[in-house]
């Protein structure tokens, strides 16, 4: 039986960034770009920020804004002019990302009753610019320009499509002497037998986030109950699987394989134990012209976001070790046992 090709990145933090610090000289710096543009409804964020040492220690009181826990130490590059344009003529020059997002308090009838301020998570204070006008949609090309510095940065991605989500299962796993028994999360879907496809996993709940990316070479064209969670975390004490009740997500996307390739590099560095016949550690391959770091990604996504089972529940109510199923894209379902398919509603 043929074995699913499928690396694993997971990474227990607080943060929810693609963040992944280079070696370098500390007397050498170089633009590193994360874009992202996909098919859901925009605004789509670039983020330019410098290179530094991973010897290089972070003070976040240095900071503009130092101090959230969103901050990682980057310096933004808050000069730069940014354009993304597509295959059919669209054109979008893109702003600076507002530093302040704003919460509203409303009463019943829908009168503001209160407001709130925080700084933005993807402020331009952090290196973040945001579309205008440009829409993602599967099929077409994009290019990303980028002039900093009397220098310009190009990169070109095709959003390819991306299946649906079929349905969500969970495996009861009981935990070992000492430790929680928990569910394993298991997606379905169909992949396309004739197209040569590349995946992303997103995946986010308490305490845990992470990535994944898959290769369509050796599964089979209906993939039934992958664990995308399974991986390596430096937290050992840690299951890589969200607590029990508690919300969680699944983004798939998908992903050219120059992409591919840049986060499976990265994925070979974390695994990387500095032994003597280790890989020296070097940057990641990038699809970002002009020497900068970094990656430029188009992709369809679809996104799955439920509740992880409450096992003493489930066993009170469908007996010792219940099977349980669960489905939502989209749309939310109600508790029951037996497969969940995508558009069922409460």
């Amino acid at each position: 039986m043929r074995k699913y090709l499928i690396h694993f990145i997971l990474i227990i933090t607080l943060g929810c960034t693609d963040e992944f610090p280079v070696e370098l000289s500390s007397r050498e710096q170089k633009l590193v770009v994360e874009a992202v543009i996909t098919d859901q409804p925009g605004p789509y964020y670039v983020r330019l920020t410098k290179s530094k040492s991973s010897f290089e220690k972070i003070n976040l009181n240095d900071l503009n804004h130092g101090g959230y826990w969103f901050e990682d130490g980057f310096e933004p590059v808050l000069d730069a002019l940014v354009v993304i344009y597509d295959n059919e003529g669209n054109v979008d020059t893109l702003v600076s990302s507002p530093d302040t997002s704003y919460y509203f308090l409303k009463d019943s009838v829908g009168n503001i009753i209160d407001t709130s301020a925080m700084p933005n998570e993807k402020g331009h204070f952090r290196g973040y610019y945001q579309t205008n006008t440009i829409k993602g949609k599967v099929g077409n090309t994009y290019t990303l320009i980028i002039q900093w510095q009397r220098k310009e940065y190009r990169s070109t991605c095709f959003m390819s499509p991306v299946p649906e989500i079929d349905s969500v299962t969970y495996e009861f796993t009981e935990g070992e002497v000492g430790k929680d028994d928990y569910y394993i999360p298991h997606i379905w879907f169909k992949d396309n037998p004739y197209t040569k496809d590349y995946y992303l996993f997103i995946f986010d709940s308490y305490g845990v986030w992470g990535r994944a990316i898959l290769s369509d070479e050796y599964i089979h064209t209906e993939v039934k109950g992958l664990d995308i969670f399974r991986g390596a975390s430096y937290d050992s004490w840690r299951v890589g699987y969200p607590p029990l009740g508690t919300l969680y997500s699944i983004t798939m996307a998908s992903i050219t394989k120059e992409i591919y390739m840049y986060y499976r590099a990265l994925i070979l560095q974390f695994k990387n134990d500095g032994g003597v016949y280790s890989p020296t550690p070097a940057s990641p391959p990038t699809n970002i012209s002009n020497g900068a770091l970094g990656y430029f990604r188009a992709s369809a996504v679809r996104m799955v976001t439920d509740t992880m089972p409450y096992y003493p529940l489930l066993k009170k109510y469908h007996g010792a070790n219940p099977a349980y199923t669960s489905m939502r894209a989209g749309v939310q379902t109600s508790m029951v046992s037996g497969h969940r398919q995508a558009g069922a509603k409460y």
